[in-house]
């Protein structure tokens, strides 16, 4: 039931202006997309307002965004604490007992936003309450994915653990397979609590939760290029592809001064990171640290948790809790970590060949297309070791043609601002919908 009268209309669209919540889930490597999306959204004059844990509060506000909580800093290092997060098999059930209390939080700030007055939600993959109310009362959602392997497809399916790709099999076996996996796997972490909402308005229960709540028929963006992932014959409809949302949300091109002396005094260092959230990296950077001693090289180590890393550091391998990517990069002669889309988008704008040690979730499947684009190489954790590192990083720093193919990547990256392509078809899509309404 969609009731809007046409004077509500126009109070929520004076100027062409939207009241806009934005609903990221996840650590930085979702919220950086979703905070971008939300700063290009305030620039062209909209009420923006982000809904996150309190980690990402100062970034919000620093963007001149309103903040709403979902949950507190010390339950966001809780989870960072839990090793099952970056657990190829136990992963996805850890995470899905987080989105459970994430979302039984969003619904009630979705619902007490709405009562304040005509609005508009871009939801992240796992926000499933704003499309529980959705379904039930016609609030405009506009659902962004950041990474391909959450889009349902039986043609080329994602890479979900190792290296096999299973693309091959024929159609009918891939779909008795995602069928398998909707009720053997998903739907037991994630639709008790889908369904637990759908209650509190009416609706029936619902399942195959990744098929039936994942996208939003007013319109799905997809925030990554069709050369990183060619459009498949069976994509929802309402899906339109953008470029990477490439933002760091630092209020500064520079990095830290400790960082820019470091990359000032010599040659260009190989970057190692494991992920902003993980906790357990220290078999990842012994092996960093390793490898810049067998090729000579200088290595810059990135995480907020410095207990991963032993010390002292050798003479021209340093760390620092965080430091822009995209100013980073550029710099750099390499780049290893764990295969976040974020991450992987950020190597690939910067030209820079690639090592992924792929842990969990989407990761494996992104290491599988950057290898695919011959930009890359990856190394499973089970086998991840300073010679083995040193050895792939050998190999694609000494290699032309790699470096070509990561030149001609980098340039397709420049040509497709993926944040303001998002925006465009967001504006499009609520406004029409409002005047719908």
């Amino acid at each position: 039931m969609r009731v809007q009268s046409t004077a509500v209309y126009e109070s929520a669209t004076i100027g062409g202006a939207l009241r806009v919540l934005l609903t990221p889930v996840g650590s930085a490597g979702d919220n950086l997309p979703f905070i971008g999306l939300g700063a290009e959204l305030l620039r062209r004059g909209h009420d923006v307002t982000v809904a996150t844990t309190d980690h990402f509060a100062d970034l919000v506000r620093d963007g001149g965004m309103r903040f709403l909580t979902t949950g507190s800093e010390a339950e966001y290092e809780a989870a960072a604490n839990d090793p099952d997060l970056f657990d190829s098999r136990r992963g996805f059930p850890a995470v899905m007992r987080l989105v459970g209390d994430y979302n039984r939080r969003l619904f009630d700030i979705v619902t007490e936003e709405r009562n304040r007055g005509p609005l508009s939600i871009v939801a992240h993959t796992l926000d499933f309450a704003s499309r529980v109310i959705a379904d039930r009362t016609g609030l405009p959602v506009v659902r962004v994915h950041l990474q391909p392997a959450v889009v349902r497809t039986s043609y080329r399916v994602p890479v979900m653990r190792g290296t096999t790709d299973l693309s091959f099999l024929p159609r009918w076996f891939k779909r008795v397979l995602w069928w398998f996996i909707d009720h053997r796997v998903l739907d037991p972490a994630v639709a008790p609590f889908v369904n637990e909402l759908r209650a509190r308005v009416g609706l029936a229960p619902t399942q195959r939760i990744f098929v039936s709540q994942i996208d939003s028929p007013l319109l799905t963006i997809a925030m990554f290029p069709d050369w990183y992932a060619p459009p498949q014959p069976d994509w929802p409809l309402s899906l339109r592809q953008c470029g990477f949302p490439l933002f760091d949300a630092t209020g500064s091109d520079d990095p830290p001064s400790e960082a820019e002396q470091f990359l000032a005094g010599g040659p260009a260092p190989i970057v190692f990171t494991p992920g902003s959230a993980m906790r357990y990296g220290q078999a990842f950077f012994e092996a960093a640290i390793g490898a810049c001693a067998r090729l000579g090289r200088r290595g810059l180590l990135l995480t907020r948790y410095p207990e991963q890393i032993r010390a002292p550091l050798p003479a021209g391998v340093a760390h620092f809790d965080y430091a822009p990517l995209s100013t980073v990069l550029p710099r750099c002669g390499a780049l290893v970590h764990h295969g976040g889309v974020g991450t992987t988008a950020a190597g690939l704008a910067a030209g820079l060949p690639q090592v992924i040690v792929p842990f969990s979730h989407d990761q494996p499947d992104n290491a599988y297309r950057v290898q695919g684009l011959g930009t890359g190489r990856r190394i499973e954790p089970c086998d991840l070791d300073a010679e083995r590192l040193a050895g792939a990083l050998e190999d694609l720093l000494g290699s032309t043609a790699v470096g070509r193919r990561c030149a001609e990547i980098a340039a397709l990256c420049a040509a497709r601002d993926g944040i303001h392509r998002a925006c465009d078809l967001i504006e499009s899509a609520m406004l029409a919908e409002l005047r719908r309404g």
